[in-house]
């Protein structure tokens, strides 16, 4: 083999692993630059990746039996002893009729009965139908989760109202109480909470401020980044992100997050834009909302207030 030719193969071999390097680099940029930024947790989701909305309580069984339809709702027992919860349920177990009568007969069905609990389901009350599987007509239907003509909307005022922030208290142990422990609930927003499906004892932030939202006339659905979600009201969309506070985590919200929000609520295209935690703003998030008059920050000191806006309606 002559020198030259040797030349060739060394020279396409050096090329070859120049090129494998590159490759690699590239890989390797893209998986960092794809990698999420800040610290920010998103809500709850669930089973399937979806991110969990509050609005109507989850079905857990369906079934008609003789003259009955049984509708069975994922609320705990103790927490549907109310009048109030009752007829909010009742409401959603024949919308739940309405949409099952397409693959399930319904033509002998005189009651829709509604069930709550877990593996064992108690009864809670009964809606009578005025003929035999014929519903109510939706159209006369009173939505009884739409508390717009009685409550507050507690965006409007918060984003009115003063945006300063107190000292962060410090916590009397490791770890932040539950919410539920700290927030206090007028009974007819507790009620329309429980219809929703969320326990008030165990919520998380996101729970209690996309439930509230849903009770004020808001529909709520899936935001334009994962992770967030997006709540519209007479043709203005609030975007809202979330840093869900965990066993062991920092009890003040870090910069981190607090940028990682300023930056994506720009790319949003929305009126206005909200960061909920259960954790404690530091001072600097008065700075931000001086600059930005489109930007909250929903921190732990300032859910009570956000709870009395909207009790106020």
């Amino acid at each position: 083999m002559s020198m030259g030719t040797i030349a060739i193969i060394i020279l396409a071999v050096v090329v070859i692993a120049a090129i494998a390097v590159i490759v690699a680099m590239s890989a390797r940029t893209t998986d960092v630059a794809s990698a999420p930024q800040g610290d920010a947790v998103p809500p709850p989701t669930g089973d399937d990746g979806a991110v969990t909305v509050a609005g109507r309580a989850r079905v857990t069984g369906f079934h008609v039996h003789g003259n009955e339809a049984r509708v069975t709702f994922d609320i705990p027992v103790t927490d549907s002893d109310d009048e109030v919860v009752a007829a909010l349920l009742s409401d959603q177990a024949v919308e739940v009729v309405r949409e099952k009568r397409h693959t399930l007969p319904i033509n002998d069905v005189e009651q829709v009965v509604v069930f709550t609990g877990g593996d064992t389901p108690v009864e809670l009350t009964r809606v009578r139908l005025r003929t035999p599987g014929e519903l109510p007509d939706p159209g006369t239907q009173i939505d009884v989760l739409d508390f717009s003509s009685v409550a507050a909307d507690p965006l409007t005022r918060d984003f009115a109202s003063s945006t300063e922030v107190t000292a962060t208290p410090t916590p009397t142990d490791d770890s932040l109480r539950p919410l539920g422990d700290e927030i206090s609930l007028p009974p007819r927003l507790r009620s329309g909470l429980t219809a929703q499906g969320i326990d008030t004892a165990t919520m998380k932030a996101s729970d209690l401020v996309t439930g509230l939202l849903s009770l004020s006339g808001y529909q709520i659905g899936q935001g334009p980044i994962p992770g967030t979600l997006l709540a519209t009201k007479s043709g203005s969309r609030t975007f809202i992100a979330f840093d869900e506070y965990e066993e062991g985590d920092y009890h003040e919200l870090s910069e981190s997050t607090i940028q990682r929000f300023a930056v994506d609520s720009r790319s949003s295209n929305v009126d206005r834009s909200l960061l909920v935690t259960e954790k404690y703003s530091p001072f600097s998030v008065y700075q931000l909302e001086k600059r930005r008059s489109d930007l909250r920050i929903l921190s732990r000191e300032r859910l009570q207030a956000f709870v009395d806006a909207t009790s106020l309606g």
